[in-house]
């Protein structure tokens, strides 16, 4: 039911039970950050935000900087960092932006051998402005810039990102930027020629079609022992119904 914002995280709440179970808390942690949607329009924004925090944001970290406890949150694992970014929050007066200063105090404070950031938007564009609706971090270059610079600067493995419903992987300053928004949602085409020039495109390499795309999830696996990580896509088979293997890739950490 439209506005029922509350039952309808729940209702995803229920659905990934198997995975995480938010009424125990058993299962696989699940650290989320909003999207665009759960931003809303404006005259819904509030009980919005409300239902999100109180649901599905209830249990996240809450050690981001004032006004974004449980949005903009860090945490660690074993030597692995995350650190997750609202970009719905306006910063400056400008949303679609990350809060750079603290940010870079998360970069700096309490290091890891391996760093992962991520965030609802990508950086850089994979798909042209019409689908994006600009919603994404390159809606605002000189912003952009700063959050991809402090990346690369304070040895960032990877910066994960969803909003284009789709999967593609590229490198920028030796930072990979890693799109995995395939899982359900209306898909779209993918065009080389669409992808920011300043991203170096891995993976895929060639055009899909809308009518090609397919749902996928991606595994990423540290390997502390080594300092590397391995990623492992995972596509649907339409036909089959059957998971098969799409992009796979090991890369280093600083």
């Amino acid at each position: 039911m439209e506005g029922n914002y509350t039952g309808q995280f729940n209702n995803w709440m229920a659905d990934v039970a198997p995975i995480h179970n938010y009424s125990d808390g058993s299962g696989i942690p699940i650290y989320v950050v909003r999207g665009n949607h759960e931003d809303g329009p404006n005259q819904t924004v509030a009980p919005l935000l409300s239902a999100y925090l109180a649901t599905a944001a209830a249990g996240m970290p809450a050690n981001g900087p004032r006004g974004e406890e449980r949005l903009t949150y860090s945490f660690t694992h074993k030597g692995a960092k995350f650190v997750a970014n609202d970009n719905y929050i306006a910063h400056n007066g400008l949303k679609e932006t990350v809060n750079q200063s603290w940010v870079v105090g998360q970069l700096t404070q309490d290091t890891r051998p391996f760093t992962f950031v991520y965030g609802h938007s990508p950086a850089y564009a994979v798909v042209n402005d019409d689908e994006e609706d600009n919603y994404a971090l390159d809606a605002h270059p000189p912003q952009r810039d700063l959050f991809w610079n402090s990346l690369a600067e304070n040895n960032v493995s990877a910066y994960f990102c969803g909003h284009a419903h789709l999967y593609a992987r590229g490198e920028s300053q030796g930072v990979q930027q890693i799109v995995s928004g395939n899982a359900v949602a209306h898909a779209i085409a993918f065009d080389p020629a669409n992808v920011d020039p300043a991203l170096v495109l891995e993976s895929p390499k060639s055009a899909i079609a809308k009518k090609d795309q397919r749902i996928g999830y991606l595994v990423i696996t540290v390997h502390e022992s080594t300092g590397t990580f391995d990623g492992v896509e995972k596509q649907l088979n339409p036909v089959t119904r059957a998971w098969e293997t799409g992009d796979t890739f090991t890369l280093t950490a600083w």
